[in-house]
C-alpha cells in the first residue's frame, strides 16, 4: 500500500510572508508554453520564521529564479518534495521573478493549463495553480493579478484573463498581445487564462444604478447558437441576487467559456467563469428539460461564487463547505423562486438521498468540514457541497428568510476581501440574530447522518411527542445537534388542525399538543426541514391522508414514497400487494390534471437503491422485480385511463411532458405498448420527449431498443453531450453485460480522455447497483481495471470513480471479501495519491 502523507486541519499554520501582487506573462505554445512570474511580497508581521514555500509539482520545469536583483542558482535551490524552501529570507517587502515552461498539449490530468480541441485553458481549484508556475498556492493568500498572454494570432485570436481588458495589440511574426488586470484580491485558485479560436454571444446587464455589466459567453465557432439560454439564466442569476440578497456584480465584464475537456462542472474565476460545455449548450434539439433546468442553476451557481467563495474565500481547503454548501443552498433558492419551490425540494432531496446518504454511510464518509485529507480533490464530494447546503438551510429554517439574510449581509461585510472559516460563518449568523447557537457547530465536525425516532402517545393532555436522535456509531465523543423539526397534525376533518417547527437539541425531548382529537397523522420533517433519517412507524391510514391532505410538497410525496417502498419490499401476497398499490390510483388520475409535474412525481415509484435502503429488504434484483410487476399490472388494469392521461399530454409544456413521459414508463412494460414507445421516439420533437422514449425502451428491454440506438447515435454524433447520454443510458439498464460494456468501452465514440464521455460509462455503471450487485465478481473487477486505466491519464477522475468500492456493505460477505482482496492486490500497483487514498479507505 502507498504511503500516503496525510494534512490535518489542527496544523494549520499562517505563512510567513503574504503576496500582494502577481505579474505572470504567459507566451503561449502548445508543448513549450513560457510563463515569467513576479511576485511581490511582505512579511507576515504575526510569525516569526522567515521561510517562503513556493509549491510545484513534478512536472514543473524551472528554468530560472530571482530574488530581488540576485540570481539564485538553479542548484542551490532547497526542494522539500516538488516545493521550493527559500529560507532566513532578512527583507519585509520583497519581489520574486521566475520563469518555467510547460506543456499543455500533454497535460492529460486537465489541471494547471492545457489544451482542449487547440484551444488553451486553465483549471486551478484547488491546488492546480501550482502545475502553471511556482507560486504559494494556498487559498488564505489573496492577491491582485497582472496577466499579460502572447501567442499566434491565426489560432489564438481570442485571449482572455480574469478583471479588465487594460492593453491588445499586434506584435512582430504574427503575433499578438493582451493585458488583463483584476483590481480585486484574489486566491490562486481562482486564476484563470483562455486563448483560442472561439466566436461569442453578447448582451448587457444593467445594474440598480443604471451601470452595465458586459455579459459574453464564448464557445467553439459552431456551437455558439447553443448558448443564448445560458446568457439568459445569467442575467437571470444576477437579479435574483440583487433582488433576494441585495447583491449587485461587481465586475464591468463578466466573461464565461465553454469546454469540452473539464474535470469538474464549472469554475468560479473571478470575471472569467470556465465552464464544462454540457452545462452551457442547450436548445430543445439536443437538451431536456431537465438539462435546461441544471444549465441554469449552475449558471446561477457560479455566479454566485462572485461573493459566496471569491469576495470571501476560504482560509483552508478544509472549509470548502463555507463556500459550496453555501453556493449550493443559494442555487438552490434561485431555482426554488424562479420554478416550483415543492417539486425543487423534492429534487434535492432525492439527490441527497441516493448519492450523500450513501456516501455517509459508506466507508468515505467524513464531516462537511474534514480533519485531514491526502489529495484534496477526493473532497470535492456530495458531503461536502449537498450535506452543506442542508446545514446552510438550517440556518434559514431556525432563523428565517429575513434573519438568514441579515446573516449573510453580516458576514459578507465583516470578512470581504479576505479568507474566512465555517466558525467564522457561524458566528457572524449568531451576531447578526443576536442568538446564543452554541451546539449548532456539531453538524460541521460530525459525521454520518444522524437517525431520529418519533414516539407518538396519545393522552389525556393531547398529543405527546418524544424525538430522539442517534448518530452512527456511537461514541463518547459525540455531541446532539441541532435539528428542527417541521410538522403539522392532520385531523378527522382531514384538515391541518396545528404545525409547528420543535428544535432538538439534545439527545432525548418531548412536546405535548393539547388536542382532542383521536384518530390524527403526523406529518414529520415538512420541508425536509433537517438532513436526516426518519424513524417513525406511519400507519398506512396516516400516509395515505398525508398523501392527498398536507399542504406540504414534500411530506405529500414522501408519504407516498413510504406507501410504496413498504408496500413493494413486504412480504404480503401478490395478491394484496397489487390491490393496495392500485387503490389510490383512481384519485391521483383526476388530481394529476391539475398539477402534471407534481402527480408525475407521484406516479414515479422509489428507485429500487431507496427501497433497499429504507426497508428490511436487501435483495436489489428481487426489489427490482417486485416493483416492475405492480407497474405492469397497474399498466394492464388501468390501460385505458393511463392511455388518456398520455394521449391528453400529448401536446403542452414541460409539465405536461413530465406527467406524459411518467406515464409512458407504465405503458411501456407491457409488450403491445413497444410501439407506442417507437412512436412516441420518431415523432418527437424535442430532446425530452426523443430521450424519455429511448429510455423506456432500452429499460425494459424492448426489441426495437438496438435500432432505436442506433439511430439515436447516427442523428446526435456531432453533439458530445447528447452521446454521453447515449453510453450512459444504456450502462444504466438492470440487463447490461460484460460483454455489452467491453463493445461501448472500444466504441470509436469513447474518449478516455475526456472526463464527461468516461463518467458516462464508467460513472454510470458505478450507480447501476441493480446491475452491480447481481454479478459482483464480474463488474467490480471490470469497473476497477477500467479506473486503474483511466488513473493513468486523470487521476482526479479516477478516484471520484472509485466510490463503488466504499460502498459494498449490501453483498453478501463472500463477495465483499472477495472484491476487497482484488483492491488489496492493487493497492501495490503504481497508483496515483488521489485514487490510492479512495481505494484504502474503502478497505
Amino acid at each position: 500500500m502507498p504511503a500516503l502523507k496525510e494534512i490535518f486541519r489542527k496544523d494549520y499554520q499562517a505563512p510567513d510572508f503574504w503576496v500582494t501582487d502577481v505579474s505572470l506573462k504567459f507566451i503561449l505554445n502548445p508543448n513549450a508554453t513560457l510563463v515569467t512570474t513576479e511576485l511581490k511580497l511582505s512579511k507576515n508581521s504575526e510569525t516569526t520564521s522567515r521561510t517562503l514555500v513556493l509549491n510545484g509539482t513534478e512536472h514543473s520545469q524551472l528554468l530560472s529564479l530571482r530574488i530581488n536583483d540576485t540570481a539564485v542558482a538553479l542548484d542551490d535551490i532547497q526542494y522539500l518534495e516538488h516545493d521550493i524552501h527559500l529560507k532566513d529570507l532578512q527583507d519585509d517587502e520583497l519581489t520574486v521573478t521566475l520563469s518555467n515552461q510547460l506543456d499543455p498539449a500533454n497535460n492529460s490530468a486537465l489541471e494547471g493549463l492545457y489544451l482542449s480541441n487547440n484551444i488553451f485553458c486553465s483549471d486551478c481549484e484547488p491546488e492546480g495553480f501550482r502545475n502553471i508556475t511556482y507560486y504559494p498556492d494556498r487559498p488564505d493568500i489573496m492577491a491582485r493579478y497582472t496577466v499579460t498572454i502572447i501567442a499566434d494570432k491565426a489560432t489564438c485570436p481570442v485571449l482572455l484573463s480574469n478583471g479588465n481588458l487594460v492593453e491588445a495589440k499586434d506584435l512582430d511574426n504574427g503575433l499578438h498581445q493582451a493585458i488583463w488586470h483584476d483590481p480585486f484580491p484574489k486566491p490562486s485558485y481562482l486564476f484563470a487564462l483562455v486563448a483560442g479560436d472561439l466566436g461569442y454571444i453578447e448582451d448587457k446587464h444593467i445594474r440598480p444604478d443604471d451601470s452595465p455589466v458586459q455579459l459574453r459567453i464564448y464557445a467553439a465557432h459552431n456551437e455558439v447558437d447553443q448558448c443564448h439560454y445560458a446568457l439568459g439564466a445569467l442575467k437571470r442569476a444576477m437579479k435574483w441576487d440583487e433582488d433576494r440578497f441585495n447583491l449587485v456584480c461587481d465586475v464591468d465584464q463578466y466573461n464565461i467559456v465553454a469546454i469540452h475537456d473539464f474535470n469538474g462542472g464549472a469554475m468560479e474565476n473571478k470575471g472569467l467563469n470556465i465552464f464544462n460545455a454540457k452545462y452551457v449548450l442547450a436548445n430543445s434539439e439536443i437538451a431536456t428539460d431537465t438539462d435546461f433546468e441544471t444549465i441554469e442553476s449552475i449558471i446561477g451557481h457560479e455566479y454566485f461564487h462572485n461573493w459566496t467563495g471569491n469576495r470571501v474565500t476560504c482560509r483552508d481547503w478544509f472549509q470548502l463547505s463555507l463556500k459550496e454548501g453555501l453556493t449550493v443552498f443559494r442555487d438552490q433558492e434561485f431555482t426554488s423562486d424562479l420554478r416550483h419551490r415543492g417539486l425543487k425540494r423534492i429534487d434535492d432531496v432525492k439527490m441527497l438521498r441516493n448519492y450523500q446518504f450513501p456516501e455517509d454511510a459508506g466507508r468515505l464518509k467524513h464531516p462537511i468540514r474534514p480533519d485531514s485529507y491526502v489529495e484534496m480533490r477526493n473532497f470535492y464530494t456530495t458531503t461536502v457541497y449537498e450535506k452543506g447546503a442542508e446545514v446552510v438551510r438550517l440556518y434559514q429554517t431556525i432563523l428565517g428568510e429575513e434573519g438568514f439574510k441579515k446573516g449573510l449581509t453580516h458576514y459578507l461585510t465583516k470578512f470581504d476581501g479576505t479568507a474566512a472559516t465555517c466558525d467564522d460563518f457561524l458566528t457572524a449568523m449568531a451576531e447578526a440574530n443576536n442568538q446564543n447557537m452554541d451546539g449548532f457547530e456539531h453538524w460541521y465536525s460530525q459525521a454520518g447522518t444522524p437517525r431520529v425516532q418519533v414516539i407518538k402517545e396519545m393522552t389525556d393532555e393531547g398529543v405527546k411527542i418524544t424525538f430522539k436522535q442517534f448518530l452512527s456509531p456511537e461514541g463518547s465523543n459525540l455531541q446532539p445537534q441541532w435539528i428542527p423539526i417541521r410538522f403539522s397534525l392532520i385531523g378527522n376533518t382531514d384538515q391541518i388542525i396545528y404545525e409547528d417547527t420543535f428544535i432538538l437539541k439534545t439527545w432525548v425531548d418531548t412536546i405535548t399538543i393539547p388536542c382532542k382529537e383521536k384518530d390524527i397523522a403526523l406529518s414529520l420533517l415538512r420541508d425536509f426541514s433537517a438532513p436526516v433519517i426518519l424513524d417513525y412507524p406511519y400507519t398506512e391510514e396516516e400516509l395515505m391522508k398525508i398523501a392527498f391532505f398536507e399542504t406540504d410538497y414534500f411530506s405529500r410525496w414522501e408519504a407516498a414514497q413510504r406507501y410504496l417502498s413498504a408496500l413493494i419490499a413486504s412480504d404480503k401476497p401478490v395478491e394484496d400487494k397489487k390491490a393496495k398499490f392500485i387503490a389510490p390510483l383512481e384519485d391521483f388520475f383526476e388530481a394529476c390534471r391539475l398539477e402534471p409535474s407534481f402527480y408525475a412525481l407521484f406516479f414515479t415509484l422509489p428507485d429500487p437503491i431507496s427501497i433497499q435502503s429504507t426497508t428490511a429488504e436487501k435483495d436489489l434484483a428481487k426489489i427490482w422485480q417486485q416493483r416492475f410487476d405492480l407497474m405492469q399490472y397497474s399498466a394492464k388494469i388501468y390501460e385505458k385511463d393511463w392511455l388518456e392521461i398520455y394521449q391528453s399530454h400529448m401536446i403542452g409544456n414541460a409539465s405536461a411532458r413530465d406527467l406524459k413521459n411518467s406515464v409512458l414508463n407504465y405503458l411501456a412494460t407491457l409488450p403491445n405498448h413497444e410501439i407506442t414507445v417507437t412512436k412516441q421516439y420518431e415523432s418527437a420533437t424535442n430532446m425530452t420527449d426523443r430521450m424519455a422514449a429511448l429510455r423506456a425502451s432500452v429499460l425494459n428491454n424492448h426489441s426495437t431498443a438496438k435500432i432505436l440506438l442506433t439511430n439515436f447515435l447516427e442523428k446526435y454524433q456531432s453533439y458530445p453531450s447528447v452521446v454521453d447520454k447515449w453510453f450512459a443510458l444504456q450502462v444504466s439498464s438492470p440487463y447490461i453485460t460484460i460483454k455489452m460494456l467491453n463493445h461501448l468501452r472500444h466504441h470509436k465514440e469513447f474518449n478516455s480522455h475526456n472526463p464527461n464521455r468516461v463518467r458516462s460509462l464508467l460513472g454510470a455503471l458505478g450507480q447501476n447497483k441493480v446491475a452491480l450487485y447481481q454479478q459482483p465478481l464480474q463488474f467490480y473487477p471490470w469497473l476497477l481495471d477500467n479506473i486503474m486505466m483511466i488513473d493513468k491519464i486523470n487521476p482526479q477522475v479516477a478516484a471520484r470513480l472509485a466510490t463503488p468500492f466504499s460502498q459494498l456493505d449490501f453483498l453478501k460477505k463472500s463477495d465483499q471479501d472477495a472484491i476487497r482482496n482484488i483492491v488489496k492486490a492493487q493497492l501495490s500497483s503504481q497508483l496515483s495519491n488521489n485514487l490510492a487514498e479512495q481505494l484504502s479507505k474503502s478497505l
